[in-house]
């Protein structure tokens, strides 16, 4: 098993990773632990390239036959709260 492609989202607190067969995980980069599990497409052809969308709620993955996916993130990391 290995990654083909990872991305960071916008504030940098969850990481994408595309696994060699096609599998997505979205992890916290607070702990590292696991938020979301994507399970492999139909797609043979690896992921290229990969990119969560400007509000974090969408994922894009673009395979090397020339094919998007497009998926909704069901878990997003709550913002910080503000200090006072």
């Amino acid at each position: 098993m290995g990654f083909h492609a990872l991305a960071f989202d916008r504030e940098g607190r969850r990481i994408l990773a595309a696994e060699s067969y096609g599998a997505l995980s979205v992890f916290d980069t607070a702990d590292w632990s696991e938020l979301t599990r994507i399970p492999g497409g139909t797609s043979r052809s690896p992921i290229q390239a990969l990119v969560f969308s400007e509000d974090g709620g969408t994922l894009v993955a673009q395979f090397a036959d020339g094919t998007l996916r497009v998926w909704p993130v069901a878990t997003k990391i709550p913002a910080p709260e503000l200090q006072q």
